[in-house]
């Protein structure tokens, strides 16, 4: 008895052909629902990195000229303040070597009429 119910399960007829093609379609039409949410899912992170990609790199590339533009001022800044001293470093050179030949002739002078 056992055998033969065995058999029977194992038989195919028209019905079971039916059920099982109408869950095998069932079955395929909600893996391709899933698999379209996944796909909506997928392209919105895409989208949404996407764009804090070009956020991220506008507001690196807008830091980094304004830095540059920092740079630039500070530099202008240094290098005049650098042309004033050199400025008064050649007017200082040049007062003093006045003062020394100014000295040298006066203390000669100095000589000339104490002899």
């Amino acid at each position: 008895m056992n055998l033969i119910f065995l058999f029977l399960n194992s038989v195919s007829v028209p019905e079971t052909w039916t059920r099982y093609t109408e869950e095998n379609i069932r079955r395929a039409l909600s893996e391709i629902s899933q698999s379209d949410e996944l796909l909506n899912i997928s392209n919105q992170i895409m989208s949404t990195s996407n764009n804090d990609m070009w956020s991220q790199w506008n507001h690196v590339n807008i830091s980094l000229e304004n830095r540059v533009q920092e740079e630039q001022v500070a530099k202008n800044k240094i290098q005049a303040h650098l042309e004033k001293v050199y400025l008064k470093r050649v007017f200082i050179k040049i007062y003093l070597l006045f003062f020394i030949r100014y000295f040298k002739k006066s203390l000669m002078l100095n000589k000339i009429l104490n002899f």
